[in-house]
């Protein structure tokens, strides 16, 4: 009988990242052929000279298996091992804004980067940004290296808050980031006035335009007033 042993008897893996090798020391013959039961995980794989590698592409509740080591077909040796395949963990950063000091009806930019510690799988989803009473503002599903971003525009003065909920995949955890505060304020119009004739006598009549900027996407709105002198 072959005596079979392995360099490591408990492995825990995760999902998208690299197993420890389990690597087989046989005594007793060369020319050896090796075998594992029962089926390993997606992604892992026994080599011609018994060695289990890979990456895991599914998760795998506590299994032991059965390493047999095979010199003709009345000399074996067995080993066995405990493998764990486990879900992926996730971490959302606290959303960042862009501009960092939002006006009223001006466009903001979130954006969040999602990572990984313990699997190196590329990080696909849903990452949505919502206030502190769980309404959406905004979301995508692209993701590039880990960062997203989406836009919304805040149709009032009122602070709120906002935090990063990335979906997760099939095999890694959801998460959820910290709070981020934003406080939009007024714009600060700028207005111009001018009239088609430019010398005004006092019998005449001339029609003067205010040209309001605001400087947002939001049109300006209220009352315009004209005085004669340098100020209203």
């Amino acid at each position: 009988k072959l005596g079979v042993t392995l360099n490591s008897t408990s492995i825990i893996g995760y999902f998208g990242t690299p197993i420890e090798t389990i690597t087989p020391t046989v005594r007793g013959g060369s020319g050896i052929t090796y075998s594992v039961s029962p089926t390993l995980p997606t992604g892992l794989s026994i080599s011609l000279a018994g060695v289990i590698s890979g990456t895991p592409t599914e998760t795998k509740t506590a299994t032991t298996y059965t390493e047999t080591a095979t010199y003709s077909s009345f000399t074996t040796g067995t080993a066995t091992f405990s493998l764990t395949i486990l879900k992926g963990d996730s971490s959302v950063t606290t959303p960042t804004i862009s501009p960092s000091s939002p006006i009223l009806g001006q466009a903001l930019t979130f954006t969040s980067t999602v990572t990984s510690v313990n699997s190196r799988a590329t990080l696909t989803g849903t990452i949505s940004f919502k206030n502190a009473l769980g309404t959406l503002l905004c979301e995508t599903t692209t993701i590039t290296i880990g960062v997203a971003s989406c836009s919304y525009t805040p149709l009032t003065t009122d602070t709120f808050t906002v935090r990063a909920f990335y979906s997760g995949m099939t095999y890694i955890d959801s998460s959820t980031s910290t709070a981020l505060t934003v406080v939009p304020t007024k714009a600060n119009p700028s207005i111009t006035a001018a009239t088609t004739t430019p010398v005004i006598r006092n019998i005449d009549t001339a029609t003067i335009t205010a040209t309001i900027v605001t400087g947002t996407a939001t049109n300006a709105t209220g009352t315009v007033s004209f005085a004669v002198g340098s100020s209203a």
